[in-house]
């Protein structure tokens, strides 16, 4: 198909969207305008990230209106511009002039799409009813997991226009820090962070935002209870926030090994960090944390509760790229965490499992491939087809 013009519209562009955008501004046959605000005003702690060209990108500012509606500018002009075909829009029902915007440009005979998480869990009452007849709004979603695809298609919406983009950090590396990376080397930087610890003892690692809703807290627990049991692990936790100095207190008063290095945003030395974990465990809600853990090659640990998960769960294959353990057991996790932390190192087998699925799923290769047919208007069940015999 010829190419097209696309508006992507989103309320700010986060600094972890850059790799797909550059991805898809420099190699997708379609030409993308990037429009979004400039300033982060609904998502504290995030940093904004904006193209270099500036003309590929239109600042369209956010305004708060109460708690929780946003309203955005220039979204009608978009809707009316005749130089656009197609428009993707961040999917959030909140947002009146997505309503409005999307209805204008459907009248205009443009292609509209819908980037969102989608259902995380099943709707009720009159949140069903106002999000049905939001996504109703576009010709397709463009979602982040199968989980909220099977709910809308139970939700009666077809399976032709739910495609599946999942979600992405960055590329993956050439080469797998966790397996080639020489145990010397890793052996010294575990005596630097851990100078009191045996340097064969597993680590366990984390990297993210210390916030509530991680339950580091959890954790830690777990650790302690792992070492009564004589299987002593140390903690690696890479990131900064509320929680740290709560967390320094509880790791002190257990007697736990546990390093906090704080924000680390250069990949170079997060793969240093990785290489010398064995498995990374987020207790609560998991994301994107999960990605970058696989992205160099380190499985990862979380809870089971599906309906409170981030989509980005679907990637931890038990027994393959991970494990659950049963939410708000303590000694399931535990047991888990025994399970991954058996030799000093990741498994190089594991390792490659992991990477091979960011690869095929979570790269920004992979999702730009599925977002270039979704605006060419392709069968979603299709798409899912041609990407997994590429991949």
């Amino acid at each position: 198909m010829a190419h097209r013009n696309v508006a992507i519209v989103y309320h700010f562009f986060a600094h972890y969207r850059r790799s797909v955008l550059e991805e898809l501004l420099e190699k997708s046959k379609h030409h993308f305008l990037l429009c979004a605000d400039t300033k982060n005003a609904v998502m504290p702690g995030v940093t904004v990230w904006t193209p270099k060209d500036a003309n590929r990108f239109r600042e369209c500012r956010c305004f708060t209106v109460g708690n929780h509606l946003v309203w955005q500018t220039g979204l009608i002009a978009l809707a009316l511009d005749r130089n656009l075909d197609t428009i993707i829009y961040l999917g959030d029902w909140k947002w009146p002039a997505t309503w409005l915007s999307a209805l204008i440009a459907r009248l205009r005979g443009k292609r509209v799409l819908f980037w969102t998480h989608g259902w995380r869990g099943r709707d009720r009452g009159l949140v069903r009813c106002i999000r049905k007849n939001f996504y109703r709004l576009a010709d397709g979603l463009l979602l982040y997991g199968n989980w909220a695809r099977q709910v809308g298609i139970d939700e009666g919406f077809s399976a032709r226009d739910l495609y599946v983009v999942y979600n992405s950090i960055a590329a993956v590396p050439a080469e797998d820090p966790a397996v080639v990376a020489p145990d010397e080397r890793r052996r010294k930087l575990r005596r630097a962070l851990f100078p009191e610890s045996p340097e064969e003892r597993p680590v366990v690692c984390c990297s993210s935002r210390l916030g509530a809703l991680r339950r580091l807290d959890f954790l830690l627990d777990a650790i302690s209870q792992l070492g009564a049991d004589g299987h002593p692990v140390n903690v690696l936790l890479i990131g900064d926030g509320p929680e740290r100095g709560r967390l320094e207190e509880q790791a002190r008063v257990l007697g736990l090994g546990m390093e906090i290095v704080g924000a680390c945003y250069d990949e170079n030395r997060l793969a240093e960090y990785f290489s010398i974990s064995n498995v990374t465990v987020s207790p609560g809600d998991i994301g994107l944390t999960a990605i970058h853990s696989m992205l160099h090659g380190i499985p990862v640990i979380s809870h089971s509760n599906r309906e409170q998960q981030g989509p980005e769960a679907e990637a931890i294959l038990p027994d393959k790229t991970g494990d659950f353990y049963r939410d708000e057991d303590r000694a399931d996790l535990a047991k888990k965490i025994r399970k991954w932390t058996q030799t000093p190192f990741a498994d190089p087998a594991i390792s490659r499992a992991c990477r091979d699925l960011v690869r095929r799923r979570y790269s920004p290769d992979a999702q730009r491939r599925v977002i270039d047919a979704a605006i060419d208007g392709e069968s979603a069940d299709i798409v899912a087809e041609h990407i997994a015999e590429v991949a």
